[in-house]
């Protein structure tokens, strides 16, 4: 076994490579696995972390709602445009009216957002088995190599 740090951001990236690898390949696949249960604990602390609270999900929910009230979706996701003037500001008296009824909810969501960005920088120290380069398997991605170099020994 051998130990690395590494900050809270990139074992997301591993993470995420980790769980869209599907290769051939017993050794690679049970140092993987291994690999994913060490990080596990740690993934779920940063989900829990970044989790939105009842309130500010309440509040996006009347603003997606007023959003469909009063807009139309464009093909750009996440993007709406408004068919005139009354309706645009119709939404943007609602969006007005929602912020200063949730400002506090938003206010906190920001903390959130702000401390989680702090959390990520964070190092941790994660005991795995490293994977052997002839264990490897040849049809991994050079976007999966190079997310699990610092796991793999040559």
């Amino acid at each position: 076994m051998e130990k690395i740090k590494i900050t809270r951001k990139r074992i997301i990236e591993v993470n995420n490579t980790v769980m869209g690898t599907d290769v051939k390949g017993v050794a690679f696949n049970f140092k993987i696995a291994k690999l994913q249960k060490a990080i596990t604990p740690i993934i779920e602390s940063i989900q829990k972390a970044e989790k939105p609270s009842d309130k500010y999900n309440e509040y996006q929910s009347k603003l997606n709602e007023a959003l469909s009230t009063y807009g139309t979706p464009t093909e750009q996701k996440g993007y709406y445009s408004f068919e005139n003037d009354e309706k645009r500001k119709s939404f943007i008296e609602q969006n007005i009216k929602l912020e200063k009824e949730y400002k506090e909810v938003i206010d906190e969501r920001k903390k959130q957002v702000e401390e989680l960005d702090n959390i990520l920088l964070e190092e941790e120290e994660i005991e795995y088995e490293p994977i052997d380069l002839e264990d490897v398997p040849l049809d991994i991605s050079t976007k999966q190599m190079n997310i699990l170099i610092d796991f793999i020994r040559e």
